[in-house]
């Protein structure tokens, strides 16, 4: 069923046009925290008991504390994740004063329709089979069903197996991609001694538990050094010391008769002194072995840890807040003396800078607590190793609780419906508030991780989900800008390009597409958009830029390059310039266009990365090239007619938006190609309008390069994001071909 937009004058005014040839629709650091500084920031979720955001909250309600201090708040704002406000937003704890306060929060629009920042990090050292294949089923459903227009998601894992296509990207294809390409690289340190031993219980002796030591003690004498287990239990031995007293006095005995009576004394106390022996010999052994597996454990968490702190870190630049989506089940940290807590600590250290909310998922799903019996070969009549492998899986949560709820998330444990917990995520990060404050003494400056607390006034059944503290003396204070500064302009752009994520020092838009075209083959021509910075004279002034741009294919590897230097003056400061850089001869294939372009007066860089698929059926079979998309004023006429391109997809309901499109390989047999055009307006997800077929004319054109164009105006549309979707039928060979791609009217 179809629905139409109000005051819409026409269902569409579509014109089909073949006068235009292929070449012409061708061409058609966020700073960090400073606590040194005047105001510090971060972002509170407030939850009622069935976890629903509390909306309404003044800043005179809430609480802030910093190691127990109460702070006055300075800054306050309620955000909707996504929105204006949102997408404004510098890199959290970037100071700033009241006067810098964003405009209100009036996005109306759900959760799920507006943009975010997801990024799913996926702990393939800590992840079996089972449960990457879980993990896998998860991701494809929200890429399929959950990812909402505008959002933005990045799957990353803790070995770094996907390579160049970890980055953020609304591209379904390039989603769908990487995690076809996830693969399980998880580890067993159960080493192979007699008896065997696990990685938890190996944690457990670590820890200093009795039972599992003893067990082990005992084996260990019983298999190992071929002495009976009750020879040498904890039961019935000797104190250590007073042992080696016995011993010596013993040998000072046998040496004053010559050695008969040590020798005497060994026959006689012989049962006692080699248990003593062979107990001291077992505990060694059993404490090695201990030591080895967590050794071994803690360098592959460490793996896990840093990985998942360079990413979070590396996200700092990205303006909106944040979401983590972390996969795991879960390992082993001594949070009494392991250096490991410090990690964690750099963890929500970086999360509170970034901007970033961690939550955690165990991919294993609903347990029944029990350990595997599968991974001990050893029996256990006691049930003493029963009664401690109880507590593995809770010790292997633990760390994950601890991320999420320090840096602000909750842990989705014991659940199988994982898709679930990452709703939940959405939902809880979608609302909350922004408080900052004006540290009022040195105590917060020296280096220390500053513990941060915020509450709700008399209202003790509200949860507060906020960061738990930072460090005062950030830990990875830039150490480049001197470096960077003697880099020539080639490798700064360079540098631009091969960043995680885009730099934002010049606002850059780049819209990529993909044409068959009779002298170059495949071609792919990216308009790119440049921002002019406003040089704040009110008249006119001159731009010059270089810019660079790269195709990089799905490996990382740098297919083709260019190079193009701009200069205009313009009337208007703050306006924007549109190039189109064109990649020729290139073969079918998944590719990623990246642009970065510098200003040559103030030195700042901007760049933009955009994924695009050329699919082999442009090559030989019926097919239709990328749609081009283009501005015209509303009250224009005729051939004059002044049309913009539009690489940022924007659009004003006082304009017409044009589109432009190239058909291949339509059938000849028998005459002319006989085609029928029809086209889709759909607004999340709502079938808007839909056009009767139409005729398209092929009369006077190439039959193999029939030149597409229709154009309709956007007076009386809603503001929001609209997806249009062009269809083409051979009438001869009863085969149909579409194409899509997104505007957004304002």
């Amino acid at each position: 069923m179809t629905r139409c937009i109000k005051s819409f004058p026409l269902i569409l005014f579509l014109t089909l046009s073949v006068a235009l040839a292929q070449s012409q629709s061708a061409n058609q650091k966020g700073d960090v925290i400073r606590i040194t500084t005047e105001l510090v920031q971060t972002d509170v979720t407030v939850l009622d008991k069935q976890g629903r955001f509390v909306d309404g909250l003044k800043p005179e309600q809430f609480e802030l504390l910093v190691d127990g201090k109460p702070q006055s708040i300075s800054f306050f704002e309620r955000i909707a994740a996504g929105s204006r406000a949102d997408s404004t937003r510098p890199s959290i704890g970037v100071t700033g004063t009241a006067s810098e306060k964003q405009p209100a929060v009036t996005d109306s629009e759900t959760p799920a329709s507006r943009g975010r920042i997801v990024f799913f990090f996926v702990d393939d050292m800590h992840l079996s089979p089972d449960s990457m294949y879980r993990t896998r089923e998860m991701l494809k459903r929200f890429v399929g069903e959950s990812m909402g227009g505008g959002t933005q998601a990045a799957i990353t894992s803790a070995s770094g197996q996907l390579g160049f296509l970890q980055q953020l990207t609304s591209d379904r294809i390039v989603l769908n991609l990487a995690i076809e390409r996830l693969k399980p690289r998880s580890y067993d340190l159960t080493d192979m001694q007699a008896p065997p031993m696990t990685e938890y219980q190996a944690y457990a002796i670590e820890q200093g538990h009795p039972d599992v030591k003893e067990v082990f003690v005992e084996q260990t004498c019983k298999d190992v050094l071929q002495v009976r287990a009750d020879m040498c239990s904890g039961a019935g031995m000797t104190n250590y010391a007073v042992l080696d007293e016995n011993n010596a006095r013993a040998d000072k005995r046998g040496s004053s008769t010559g050695g008969g009576t040590r020798t005497g004394g060994s026959a006689v106390g012989g049962n006692s002194a080699g248990s003593n022996q062979a107990r001291w010999r077992a505990e060694n052994i059993v404490k090695q072995r201990a030591r080895v597996i967590t050794r071994q454990a803690a360098q592959v968490t460490l793996g896990t840890l840093s990985s998942l702190e360079s990413l979070v870190r590396r996200a700092a630049p990205l303006p909106e807040r944040k979401l983590l989506i972390f996969l795991s089940e879960g390992f082993f940290i001594n949070f009494v003396s392991s250096t490991q807590v410090y990690d964690l600590r750099r963890i929500t250290d970086a999360a509170s800078r970034s901007g970033t909310v961690i939550y955690t998922i165990d991919a294993r799903g609903l347990t029944s607590g029990l350990s595997d019996a599968t991974k001990s070969g050893m029996s256990d009549n006691s049930g003493r190793l029963a009664r401690i492998n109880l507590g593995e899986i809770r010790a292997a949560q633990q760390p994950l609780f601890n991320l999420a709820d320090e840096t602000g998330g909750r842990a989705w444990l014991n659940s199988n419906d994982l898709s679930e917990g990452v709703t939940k995520a959405l939902s809880e990060t979608s609302n909350y508030y922004r408080l900052a404050w004006q540290p009022e003494s040195e105590t917060q400056t020296k280096p220390a991780f500053r513990k941060l607390t915020v509450r709700v006034k008399d209202r003790s059944d509200l949860a507060v989900k906020v960061a738990a503290g930072f460090f005062s003396d950030d830990p990875e204070l830039s150490k480049t800008s001197a470096t960077e500064s003697m880099l020539s302009v080639d490798d700064q752009l360079m540098a631009a390009i091969r960043a995680s994520y885009p730099s934002r020092g010049v606002p850059v838009t780049i819209s990529p597409g993909y044409l068959n075209t009779e002298k170059d083959g495949l071609v792919m021509a990216a308009s790119v958009q440049i921002q002019i910075p406003d040089a704040g004279t009110g008249s006119a002034s001159k731009f010059e830029s270089d810019v660079m741009g790269t195709l990089s294919d799905t490996s990382g590897n740098i297919v083709s390059s260019l190079k193009q230097e701009i200069s205009f003056v313009t009337e208007n400061n703050g306006a924007s310039s549109v190039i189109t850089l064109q990649f020729p001869k290139l073969v079918p294939g998944l590719y990623q266009v990246r642009v970065a372009a510098r200003d040559r007066k103030s030195g700042r860089i901007g760049s933009a990365a955009q994924w695009i698929e050329i699919p082999k059926s442009i090559q030989d079979s019926f097919s239709i090239s990328s749609i081009f998309l283009s501005e015209g004023p509303l009250t224009s006429s005729g051939t004059a007619q002044k049309w913009t391109i539009k690489p940022n997809r924007a659009f004003s309901r006082t304009s017409k938006l044009r589109f432009q499109a190239f058909v291949y390989n339509a059938d000849r047999s028998a005459g002319a190609p006989r085609l029928q055009l029809q086209l889709e307006l759909h607004r999340e997800g709502q079938l808007l309008i839909q056009t009767p077929p139409t005729p398209v004319s092929t009369d006077g054109v190439d039959p193999q390069r029939i030149p597409l164009q229709g154009e309709f105006p956007l007076e009386g549309f809603a503001s929001g994001r609209y997806e249009l979707k062009v269809t083409l039928t051979d009438l001869k060979t009863k085969s149909a071909v579409s194409q899509q791609t997104n505007f957004v009217v304002h």
